[in-house]
């Protein structure tokens, strides 16, 4: 059976007997006695003869004695108002106390000393309090940023992993779809652009995704996800025209923050689905531009840089249904003209 500890109990403060107290000042009172008598017989000596006819020994002591009154109540007013902030209160109206010293010590004066060594050590340890407190906050702010860079490495590593897995999945979709023969193009398409949004680091619930492909002298939208069957039907862009033309015009990559300023999305070209900022990525083959990727969000900003390095590997896997694309052309073309 385990022990329980009782709480060990409080000292008790010892109380000083009654008796010992009235001992202390009814002594006190027969030394203060003797010492008034000392000091009047020490004056009647030496009072001259002259004073004797029209001053007493008491009337000495009477006005000796008013006379510690008046500095008695000087010094401890005085005092009292010097070591106060509060309005001075005069009985008939009170007004602000402009006696106020925040230095001064209102206390016996062999006690003085120490208390103002008490005050020095009270500054130091607010000011060293400070110091602490001071430091604390750096301590904090650093450890702020440096779990925002753990935040956004963790965030850049998932995404990495998540990228690994996207590419082998779908290496191995399209390694199976082709030996099993069956028609994998559309599959493909889908599966790529599905997987491209999971690889964003922001928000990728916000997003759609418009594969173009070109078609002649004009783009079309070869595959799309979350955008409206009828905007993906009936886009039709020349080179330079809109924001996937003008990716297939200058050939490189674009990213626009905010679209409600840009040229290109006002006047028929604005899009019927609600998006603010927009990325696309040139499908280039041999230097020659064969469609262009884009995607789109639905609030501002809503890509990264790391977003745009990571689109342009599924830019690159969509190249490859297109050369696929073209290379079932050319045989298609060739059996023709053996035929013949």
């Amino acid at each position: 059976m385990e022990s329980q500890l009782s709480p060990q109990e409080a000292p008790r403060i010892r109380r000083t007997p009654l008796w010992k107290i009235w001992t202390c000042y009814v002594t006190a009172f027969l030394f203060t006695v003797l010492i008034l008598a000392s000091l009047i017989g020490a004056a009647g000596s030496l009072l001259p003869e002259s004073w004797a006819e029209h001053f007493s020994i008491w009337d000495l002591f009477e006005f000796a004695g008013l006379g510690f009154l008046i500095v008695f109540f000087t010094r401890f007013i005085g005092g009292m108002w010097r070591s106060r902030s509060e309005d001075l209160k005069l009985g008939f109206t009170d007004f602000p106390n402009p006696f106020f010293d925040e230095n001064f010590i209102q206390a016996p004066h062999f006690l003085r000393d120490e208390i103002e060594e008490m005050r020095g050590h009270l500054a130091e340890a607010i000011a060293e309090g400070k110091r602490a407190e001071k430091i604390v906050r750096s301590l904090n702010r650093h450890a702020l940023e440096k779990e925002q860079v753990i935040e956004e490495l963790s965030k850049k590593l998932t995404v990495l992993i998540r990228h690994h897995e996207n590419a082998s999945r779908l290496l191995g979709s399209a390694a199976y779809l082709s030996y099993m023969g069956d028609v994998w193009r559309s599959e493909m398409l889908n599966n790529i652009l599905s997987e491209c949004l999971t690889c964003l680091e922001k928000d990728q619930s916000d997003k759609s995704v418009s594969l173009f492909r070109v078609y002649g002298d004009e783009l079309r939208i070869e595959h799309y996800i979350r955008i409206s069957a009828a905007s993906a039907r009936k886009m039709r862009l020349k080179k330079g025209e809109g924001f996937a033309g003008m990716v297939w015009d200058i050939g490189e990559s674009q990213y626009l923050p905010d679209i409600s300023a840009n040229p290109s999305f006002a006047g028929q070209l604005k899009p019927n689905d609600e998006y603010s900022s927009i990325v696309g990525v040139p499908i280039r083959i041999n230097g020659e531009v064969l469609g262009v990727l884009c995607v789109q969000s639905e609030v501002l900003d809503g890509f990264s840089k790391q977003d745009l390095r990571t689109l342009r590997f599924y830019a690159h896997a969509c190249s490859l249904i297109f050369v696929y694309d073209i290379m079932n052309s050319k045989m298609g073309s060739a059996e023709g003209v053996a035929q013949a």
